[in-house]
């Protein structure tokens, strides 16, 4: 005999039913880069889930979104950006309500449509990464930007950098002492028939400067 569903049965079906149609966040993996436009088409990594009448797993794949925006820190003129590769992991963040058209003005904008935490609306951060691309250990000390090369910032290993204005000061220092110095000659002969009898130049040259950053490390 079958049961006749209660009120509370049908609000929290339609309840249910509802939320699962509203998106709040989850992993994605990045199926193609767009560095000019900083968007990418991301493949949401986690499968939709619906439980069966029979209390049976549902399962579906959610399809690829394209034309994500990227979120990278920026503002006041400075930003940080790097490349992203197909595969990179992303985390996408649903926004309340449409936002294409404040996508392209910049302004103050009419939502365009009525959806709200939809699968349309995402924006992707690059900060996420399952645990086994879990990241390098790195000191209590330090900031570490890695890549191509590495910079650590407030390490107490690695080297400093050294800075370009330093350097220049020195290798000026070194060239005009060098342009500008002259040989004495002792008694016992000049330079040409007795290349000992010369001393050392005049001025002295002094010990080099220190050309490093006082903060900042590479290797």
């Amino acid at each position: 005999m079958a049961i006749e569903p209660t009120i509370v049965d049908v609000v929290g079906g339609a309840i249910a039913g509802k939320l699962r149609d509203v998106h709040t966040g989850m992993p994605g993996k990045v199926v193609k880069y767009d560095s000019a436009a900083g968007t990418v088409d991301v493949l949401p990594v986690v499968r939709g889930a619906i439980e069966g009448e029979d209390g049976t797993l549902l399962l579906e794949d959610l399809p690829v979104i394209s034309n994500v925006p990227v979120a990278w820190p920026r503002g006041g003129g400075f930003y940080i950006k790097f490349p992203l590769l197909q595969g990179d992991h992303v985390w996408l963040s649903f926004s309340e309500t449409a936002m294409a058209l404040w996508r392209t003005s910049g302004q103050i904008s009419q939502p365009g449509d009525l959806r709200r935490h939809d699968l349309s609306y995402p924006i992707a951060f690059p900060c996420i990464a399952p645990d086994a691309d879990a990241l390098p250990t790195n000191g209590a000390d330090e900031l570490v930007i890695d890549g191509p090369g590495t910079l650590r910032m407030g390490a107490s290993s690695a080297d400093f950098v050294a800075l370009a204005g330093l350097v220049r000061s020195e290798l000026q220092r070194i060239m005009t002492a060098f342009d500008g110095h002259t040989h004495g000659v002792t008694a016992l002969g000049s330079p040409t028939t007795n290349p000992a009898a010369s001393v050392p130049p005049t001025p002295p040259l002094s010990p080099a400067s220190d050309v490093a950053a006082t903060k900042l490390k590479g290797s």
